[in-house]
């Protein structure tokens, strides 16, 4: 590792530019119409015959400078939305350039698509885009936050508000019922691994829901510069069966030439838990109670502490604020250093991140990231080569499980959590302190590296030779302990019984891409062609060992104390993939777009003459508004496109290894260790075919004051990967094979963009997205024949849940009462778990707005989803009555006699009845419910300032995350909808200056 960082900072000192004597000295600034300055536009000299153009960019203050060998001249500059303009300079002379906005311009950005880059008039494939400025105003560490309710079809969730927890991120829908429905990330032209490094013994999967810690979280979002993500076949067909589910495409910040400056972008703030539960009281709760021991015909026995006296009953306990109503400190520090001239040119960043934490103890995340980029180019400009490279490290310091449950479920006339000096109070055994779990740590530590090159060659006009290199290393060691702290005193545990897990798990990954394009401009039109090749090999290794009887919990961190130590899993395994493709685009009179993309992939996942499929696509596009009959007719109509793809590509998102026979240890047999087969060989697999047609219309109204697009999808993924359920004598539970089985994706996507208003002093854009998506299984050959039937039906999403039909509680018993399907007289999983529910998002978008006077700027995004989930009630699992807290919900609407007309039925500590159906009520439709809601998601207001401090521009700036939610659901959070900590309200004041 550290070779490598060697490696990286020589290469990048290489490219440091030299510093180059000039003659004539030329400064000026660039600003808007309202006088605000324009940072990073280009300003290119118009040299003479036989002299090379010197190209330079404004700062942030707007000010340029550069040194001609000539007195006099011109220069052209330029700046995305707005008016190209030439002005002639003398040398000693301050130019002040004030650029005017140009609209139209916006449909020559160039969009990045991984291989190629296209202007955005000329897309025939669907690519939605955020850029830096949207991001950086998001107080965010994972990166994947900042796409949440701004980006079409592409559906982005939290699985809780724990640092570094994981994201899941879907584009347009589930495609497969077993497979990974994880999109392919790109950064910088490196494949990313995104899958969480754990598997279901991992120390990590406990701490964080939804799979452990996310690699994301190591990707510093201040040094993205830009994310694209490509969603339908037009746009992935080249990247082959990586992109069945989507592209993500992500590029950092590079190199750019001007005059070297530095950059510091500082804030800290607070971070709060933004919803609790509302439970019952202390009074509520033991009147509860009462009322179950008493319909129980029962008394309060010796275990009944909160009721005999033992605890005292006029506690009232808020333990959600108590346990999660901590404020826990963010603060993130961000300082860069960049310059260059037309030839060379350099980046350099430092960024810190820490968050604390909102529940007790010290508990925190911490994250250092560096980052790198250089370029070059040589005089002739035919040969250019760019490097970038990121490392990043973290450190986790946290609790191995959850604060959340306990804080919902804990009888408010519990014990004081602490006693008088400072140590836990296990109140002479009669509960469990739930402090304890502070002495149960989590420690994580996260190293990530990625580094790229790319080498380019133009030997004669029109034809380019690229190559790309990139590398990337994950690696992730943690460990969990369990001393003796963390159990009552009395229990009589020694060190020798407390234990921790050790987990060190790596991947490596390189990939190596050659490419050739050839640009062949014709009388009528462009041709465009493209062909290269991909090799990426990854290896991936995990370790983990428990330890077990230590001397002393002081030691219990170091696994060389342990006495024993025991190998609970250990896995090795290698990825290869290879792919050659070609792509041919021609542009007809500047309106007729055909584009055909094929790709021809090969993967290590599947057996002997499956390895290797063919994929392609087909995308063609008419930009009818060219025509002078439209123009004539609706002078509205600025800009207007059609646009249709189709295309196939495969998916081996599966597990490496499982066509093969595989083997694991078994423990042996009277001390002899020996090895069981668990997987059977099946060379005869291959992949899942997706087939994807896209149909779409892009416009701009009144000189494009208005942008929209309008799409509609359908994604079939058929030849479905699933482990066949084998009968018990094989030996096997089941074997990975194809099935006919059809899984379809449609929606609709609808985007808005408008510029409200626009003054010398006054402007409003606002934008409105929103995507409406379907999903359903179209076919399952033998469906009802397999253990499959009890969690899909044809028709039907694949995210439903198949439980009992709640009919009420009967009047007369107070007991909860379901659908008897097949009229037997009895409710069995069987026979009567039929009642289907469909979860997930029927519809989701956000509303964006940006508001500036003079130097004030105010933004704020609207997220909204409507959806059904699962409720609070899935994780209650102590039937109403019992020593364990309830919503207050239950007040008032529960049965407690006979004729009560209620919601829930009787409470019980002890009935038979009451706690089987019960049972049957947490497997019901009462737990899924509305879980839709309205987010105020963030807010920025800045205020910029350039003359305070001379030629140093100043930025100070108040953001906020997570601000506000409007919901109905019946649980702590609806995007996480889960037992766990949900998301935080994060506040950050900051300031920005350039020097």
């Amino acid at each position: 590792m550290k070779k490598m960082i060697i490696i990286i900072v020589l290469a990048t000192l290489w490219l440091i530019p030299k510093a180059k004597a000039q003659d004539y000295l030329i400064t000026g600034t660039v600003k808007n119409q309202s006088g605000q300055p324009i940072a990073g536009a280009n300003i290119a000299t118009r040299p003479a015959p036989n002299q090379k153009q010197l190209t330079i960019q404004s700062g942030p203050d707007g000010s340029f400078s550069l040194k001609l060998s000539e007195p006099t001249g011109k220069l052209t500059i330029t700046y995305l939305g707005y008016q190209r303009q030439t002005v002639t300079y003398t040398s000693g002379e301050t130019l002040s350039i004030t650029l005017t906005e140009d609209a139209a311009n916006l449909k020559e950005v160039e969009i990045n698509t991984g291989y190629y880059s296209v202007k955005q008039k000329q897309l025939t494939g669907s690519i939605s885009s955020l850029k830096a400025e949207t991001i950086e105003k998001q107080p965010v560490t994972n990166p994947l936050q900042a796409l949440q309710g701004r980006i079409t079809g592409a559906y982005v969730s939290q699985s809780s508000g724990t640092p570094s927890s994981s994201m899941n991120l879907i584009i347009r829908g589930r495609n497969s019922i077993e497979s990974s429905t994880s999109p392919l990330y790109i950064i910088d032209g490196i494949p990313f691994a995104s899958q969480n490094l754990t598997n279901d013994l991992s120390v990590s999967t406990r701490v964080y829901s939804s799979g452990g810690a996310s690699p994301f979280n190591t990707i510093s979002p201040d040094d993205i510069a830009s994310i694209e993500i490509l969603k339908d076949a037009d746009a992935t067909a080249i990247y082959g069966s990586r992109g069945a589910n989507g592209v993500v495409l992500i590029t950092t910040k590079k190199a750019k030439s001007g005059k070297t400056k530095i950059d510091l972008n500082a804030y800290g703030g607070i971070s709060e838990a933004t919803r609790t539960l509302q439970v019952m009281s202390t009074h509520q709760y033991l009147e509860f109670r009462r009322q179950a021991l008493a319909l129980d015909g029962t008394p309060a026995s010796t275990t009944d502490y909160d009721l005999n006296g033992t605890w005292e009953q006029s506690k009232d306990h808020n333990w959600q604020k108590e346990l999660l109503g901590g404020t826990a400190k963010f603060n993130n520090v961000r300082l860069s250093i960049s310059g260059g001239n037309e030839h060379n040119s350099f980046l350099a960043s430092g960024t810190y991140n820490s968050q604390g934490s909102v529940y007790q103890g010290n508990l925190g995340y911490d994250r250092a990231t560096v980052h790198l980029a250089s370029s070059h180019s040589s005089a002739d400009q035919k040969f250019s080569a760019s490097f970038s490279a990121t490392y990043s490290a973290d450190d986790t310091n946290w609790l191995n499980n959850d604060f959340v449950p306990r804080s919902l479920t804990l009888s408010p006339n519990a014990p004081e959590i602490r006693n008088p000096d400072g140590s836990l109070n296990w109140a002479n055994s009669t509960w469990i302190n739930p402090l304890r779990e502070l002495e149960s740590k989590y420690k994580g530590n996260n190293n990530n590296l990625l580094a790229s090159a790319m080498f380019s060659y133009r030997p004669i006009k029109n034809l380019e030779l690229k190559a790309s290199l990139g590398y990337n290393q994950y690696s992730l060691t943690d460990n969990t302990t369990t001393p003796v702290s963390f159990y009552d005193p009395a229990d009589g545990r020694t060190p020798a019984q407390s234990f921790s897990d050790f987990n060190d798990t790596k991947t490596k990954s390189y990939s190596i891409e050659p490419q050739a394009s050839y640009t062949l401009p014709t009388k009528f039109g462009t041709f465009s062609f493209l062909s290269g090749m991909t090799i990426q090999r990854q290896q991936r290794d995990q370790l983990l060992l428990r330890g077990t009887g230590f001397a002393s919990d002081a030691l219990i961190s170091s696994l060389r104390a342990a006495a024993v130590t025991t190998v609970r899993a250990y896995n090795n395994s290698t990825y290869g993939y290879s792919g050659v493709y070609a792509r041919a685009n021609y542009t007809l009179k500047d309106r007729y777009i055909l584009n055909l993309t094929g790709r021809r992939d090969g993967s290590s996942r599947f057996g002997t003459g499956k390895q290797f499929a063919n994929f392609g696509a087909i995308g063609a596009a008419y930009i009818f508004s060219e025509e002078n009959w439209i123009r004539e007719k609706l002078p509205i109509l600025s800009f207007g496109k059609l646009r249709i793809s189709y295309g196939t590509s495969g998916n081996d998102q599966i597990g490496d290894y499982e066509y093969l026979n595989t083997y694991a240890s078994n423990g042996g047999y009277n001390g002899v260790a020996g090895l069981a087969p668990v997987r059977p060989y099946n060379p005869d697999f291959a992949w899942e075919l997706n087939k994807k047609l896209e149909l779409g219309l892009d416009f701009g109204l009144l000189k494009d004051r208005i942008r929209g697009t309008i799409g509609y999808y359908r994604n079939r993924s058929s030849n479905q990967l699933i482990n066949y359920p084998l009968a018990a004598t094989t030996g096997f539970s089941s074997v990975r094979t194809n099935m006919g089985a059809t899984v379809q994706n449609t929606g609709l996507e609808f985007e808005l963009n408008a510029e409200v208003t626009k003054t010398k002093k006054f402007s409003w854009e606002t934008s409105f997205n929103l995507t409406v998506p379907r999903n359903r299984l179209v076919s399952f050959p033998g469906l009802s024949s397999t253990t499959y039937a009890n969690s899909y039906e044809i028709g039907r999403p694949l995210n439903i849940s198949k439980l009992y039909n709640l009919l009420g509680v009967n009047p007369s018993t107070g007991l909860y009462e379901f659908q008897d399907y097949n009229s037997d007289g009895v409710i069995s999983s069987e026979n009567d778990r039929h009642y289907v529910v469909e979860k997930g998002q029927r519809y989701y978008g956000g509303w964006n707005n940006s508001l500036s006077y003079g130097n004030l700027q105010m933004d704020f995004l609207f997220q909204f989803v409507k959806q059904d989930l699962a409720n609070i009630l899935t994780n209650l699992n102590i039937s109403a009555g019992q020593i364990s807290n309830l919503p207050a919900d239950y007040v008032g609407n529960t049965w407690l006699k006979t004729g009560d007309i209620a919601k829930y039925q009787r409470p019980s500590a002890s009935n038979f009845d009451a706690l089987t159906q019960f049972g049957y009520f947490i497997s019901s439709n009462a737990v899924i419910s509305d879980a839709s809601f309205i987010r105020l998601k963030n807010v920025s207001l800045s205020y910029k300032n350039s003359k305070l401090i001379k030629n140093t521009p100043i930025r100070v700036y108040l953001q906020g995350q997570n601000l506000w939610t409007i919901t109905n659901y019946f649980g702590l959070d609806p995007e996480t909808a889960n037992y766990s900590t949900p998301p935080l309200r994060t506040i950050t004041l900051g300031l920005q200056l350039s020097l």
